[in-house]
């Protein structure tokens, strides 16, 4: 029935346009949203196993929504294994996909909707043609990464288990920390001798601070210090020529230290002293005992501060000694410095004793007075007697 109220028709058709620009304004919202107004450009791409993809899923480049899945058609031929996907972007982000771009499936969350991710080729590749087949990368199993994870989650169980051992040890007193945690009276002894020693160890430098000792003086008097490196120093100096001298002399074939060297019995006599190295390593270790307990002269030189002081007097003039002798050997003087710096000399000493045991008259000579010496000797010995 027509209606006749002229106010009743005005408002009817305010509300009927009202609603249709609604209608309206939702529809371009709605066209806005899903591109329904926009030019899209059609792709394809290939996937053995789309994961629950399905038409209408979100289609990304590089993180942002650009278009949607269309089709995904499943080959009837058997001995076709790939699922082909036909997907839409914006046209105006199109051209972005290029030769080397990839298509992969990715998943909103862990067990969320599945949609495309589309990667941005390089600008130097050629551009897709619409219709093209871009290249894709198949999706990650989850139900593959779920089952390789029961390692991982029987590793945490393993070790959980072990700490609950370790706890139920620790809670019944067992091992240090358990002893620890129920004895307070032995962490507070641990800590009594803890402290003690590191008060031990502060008072021994604070000596050495102060100068007391052969230590302390070694680092409070850099005089003393400069001449004992100096006499060090000389002393190594001439210890490397006398290195250097007996290995010319082991140069020599007819040396006897080239001798000693190539006596087949070498190795027993190397062994013999190794036996006495060790030996003496032995008697090392007993003097230290003896030095922890302060007895000896190394515990009398840490304790008593008078006769450190003598006995580094005492070796200030051994070392200056020793240094003035190696400057002798050194330069030549007095038979060592001769035997080791004149070679000559030495081969002369072996000419003579060679030649003595050649000469029959002086090799009777010297084994007569050698004999003779002998029965002297022994005529003295019973006298004594």
């Amino acid at each position: 029935m027509f209606e006749s109220d002229p106010r009743r028709r005005l408002r009817v058709g305010l509300f009927t346009a009202a609603l249709l620009g609604l209608m309206a304004v939702a529809v371009l919202l709605m066209g806005r949203t899903q591109g329904l107004f926009t030019r899209h450009v059609r792709f394809e791409t290939l996937f053995t196993d789309v994961g629950g993809l399905v038409p209408g899923a979100q289609v990304r480049l590089n993180g942002v929504v650009a278009g949607a899945v269309d089709e995904v058609t499943l080959p009837g031929d058997p001995a076709k294994r790939e699922i082909q996907v036909t997907f839409s972007v914006d046209e105006r982000v199109a051209r972005r996909i290029r030769e080397d771009s990839k298509v992969v499936i990715k998943t909103l969350g862990l067990l969320g909707d599945r949609y495309l991710e589309v990667s941005s080729g390089s600008p130097k590749v050629p551009r897709l043609a619409p219709g093209s087949v871009v290249p894709s990368e198949e999706p990650p199993n989850v139900a593959e990464v779920i089952s390789q994870s029961g390692d991982v989650v029987a590793n945490v169980r393993a070790i959980s288990a072990s700490l609950r051992r370790i706890l139920e040890r620790v809670e019944r007193g067992e091992g240090v920390v358990g002893e620890l945690t129920m004895k307070p009276e032995l962490g507070r002894e641990i800590l009594e001798r803890l402290n003690a020693t590191l008060g031990d160890t502060d008072a021994i430098l604070k000596d050495v601070r102060s100068g007391r000792g052969v230590l302390g003086r070694l680092i409070v008097d850099p005089k003393l210090e400069a001449r004992l490196m100096d006499d060090v120093v000389a002393f190594a100096h001439a210890g490397r020529n006398v290195a250097e001298s007996l290995d010319r002399d082991l140069q020599r074939k007819d040396s006897l230290l080239a001798a000693l060297m190539s006596d087949p019995t070498g190795r027993e006599r190397l062994q013999h002293m190794m036996d006495e190295l060790t030996a003496a390593g032995a008697a090392v270790g007993a003097a230290g005992d003896e030095l922890a307990h302060g007895k000896g002269t190394l515990g009398r030189l840490m304790a008593d501060e008078n006769y450190a002081d003598n006995f580094l007097g005492n070796l200030e003039g051994l070392t200056a000694a020793l240094r003035r002798i190696a400057d002798k050997i050194d330069d030549g003087q007095g038979t060592a410095g001769k035997l080791v710096n004149d070679p000559q000399l030495w081969q002369d000493i072996e000419d003579v004793v060679r030649g003595v045991r050649q000469s029959k008259i002086l090799s009777w000579l010297i084994r007569n007075r050698r004999e003779a010496g002998a029965e002297n000797r022994e005529a003295a010995a019973d006298k004594k007697e």
